[in-house]
């Protein structure tokens, strides 16, 4: 789900996207979005209370930790096929 959503964000920035992603998932988003020729700055590492969505859920929240990403990317014209989805 990340990987799309940083695709569909891409596609559709003009310059940079910012979002935050699970640190656990760090060197992932990193690699993959240095491979489509953006420029991957880790601006921050946080701790976020995420809420229970389900019943099931046995916590009424769960602390995660995340990183604050914001991704440049290269100028584009036309956009090139690693922007859109296989």
């Amino acid at each position: 789900a990340d990987i799309e959503f940083l695709r569909v964000a891409f596609s559709i920035a003009r310059y940079s996207v910012y979002s935050l992603h699970k640190s656990s998932t760090r060197e992932h988003i990193r690699k993959v979005t240095t491979g489509w020729g953006a420029q991957a700055e880790l601006i921050a590492q946080l701790r976020y209370a995420l809420p229970a969505t389900y019943v099931f859920h046995r916590d009424r929240e769960r602390e995660i930790e995340v990183d604050f990403w914001r991704f440049t990317m290269p100028p584009r014209d036309p956009p090139s096929s690693i922007w859109r989805r296989e």
